[in-house]
């Protein structure tokens, strides 16, 4: 993906700012589709047909295998920490707090049934935490590095099949369980394999160069013939769920979909850190603090509605809620998550190991 032309894009940013930028851009779709779910509407359709793919293959594409190859053992203990550790330390965290916050509020579950569905590592059904994203994407890569382990003598092309056996593994558990939840999410772990290997291949071949054909004017096409695309393969797979082992219509739509609405993030983003040095610096802000960010935004959505209705009775009239309510949600979580990462989870050594596992 490289080519010579009079307007060839010039990077004014580092080598690894369009990841970091790409994850800070994946992270504002996640809070996004948050926003506004339950509705579906086209917003919600598009993006959950891309996002959630977009940081396993990315993943992918940051695993540097023949580092790691050498001290399997330590890569996995310290990814434990990066994700298990925040991973239980949250969920405790929502277990504490839903003993006081039950008594004066109704919810649609018990302490005895949200139990449960930890112990299940699914669930609970309509209502799973944002959180099952941070196992799913550990295992992920467990298997990953074991399957990399015994395949490294193999031709790369066998690689790719095992992207369609780990699809089919995935299929194969979802009509098992169905209509449960497959426990611990056993299936989107084998989909956030696949989606790794297609990461690391593209490692492979482009090392981490952007994802760019080097000219602008190329790029903008190759944007508006993906995007179009993507439009249209997502319309046809419909809405997307993978915490809740809905795939759409199709799981090979989803892997069509998610990879292409990868690579158009990734189009995208190379255009932005060209655009602006305001839009450069908000994306590497919060792609690198992307982990934290995609913790504690549902936080947020907890505190917007009630503080615009007691504003509202202040001023005598009702702010109306919807539908801009999803608008109002999207833009104070991002900027109050942002805020609250750098300005305290960075810098309280405690509340840094609850979401990183790190001091």
């Amino acid at each position: 993906m490289s080519t010579s032309n009079n307007d060839s894009a010039k990077p004014k940013h580092g080598r690894m700012d369009w990841i970091d930028a790409t994850r800070g851009i994946g992270v504002m779709l996640v809070i996004l589709v948050h926003s506004i779910i339950p509705n579906i509407n086209p917003i919600t359709l598009h993006v959950s047909s891309f996002v959630i793919p977009l940081f396993f293959i990315f993943s992918g594409v940051t695993h540097n295998v023949d580092k790691h190859r050498s001290n399997v053992k330590r890569f996995l203990k310290t990814r434990a920490k990066q994700l298990l550790v925040p991973y239980f330390c949250l969920y405790g965290v929502v277990l504490l707090l839903f003993v006081p916050f039950s008594s004066v509020l109704e919810f649609p579950i018990t302490l005895a049934e949200l139990g449960f569905w930890f112990i299940y590592g699914s669930g609970p059904p309509k209502l799973t935490l944002h959180l099952w994203f941070l196992p799913v994407l550990y295992f992920g890569m467990v298997l990953f590095v074991g399957l990399d382990y015994v395949t490294k003598d193999l031709p790369r092309s066998f690689r790719w099949m095992l992207v369609g056996v780990l699809f089919y593994g995935a299929s194969f558990l979802k009509a098992l369980f169905d209509p449960m939840l497959v426990p611990w999410h056993l299936n989107a772990i084998l989909i956030s394999t696949a989606f790794i290997i297609i990461g690391n291949e593209a490692r492979h071949f482009r090392q981490l160069d952007a994802w760019s054909f080097g000219s602008t004017t190329l790029d903008a096409l190759a944007l508006l013939a993906g995007t179009s695309l993507l439009i249209f393969l997502s319309r046809m797979n419909g809405f997307v769920d993978l915490a809740m082992d809905n795939y759409g219509s199709s799981l090979w739509l989803y892997l069509a979909t998610g990879t292409l609405g990868t690579v158009m993030v990734t189009l995208a983003t190379n255009m932005a850190l060209e655009a602006s040095e305001t839009i450069r610096r908000l994306l590497l802000r919060i792609g690198r603090h992307s982990q934290e960010v995609y913790e504690a935004h549902p936080l947020v959505f907890y505190l917007v509605t009630p503080v615009i209705m007691l504003a509202g009775m202040l001023l005598g009239w009702l702010i109306p809620i919807e539908p801009l309510g999803w608008f109002i949600r999207f833009i104070s979580a991002t900027a109050i998550t942002i805020t609250f990462t750098t300005r305290f989870i960075r810098v309280n050594s405690t509340l840094k190991f609850i979401f990183t596992g790190r001091t």
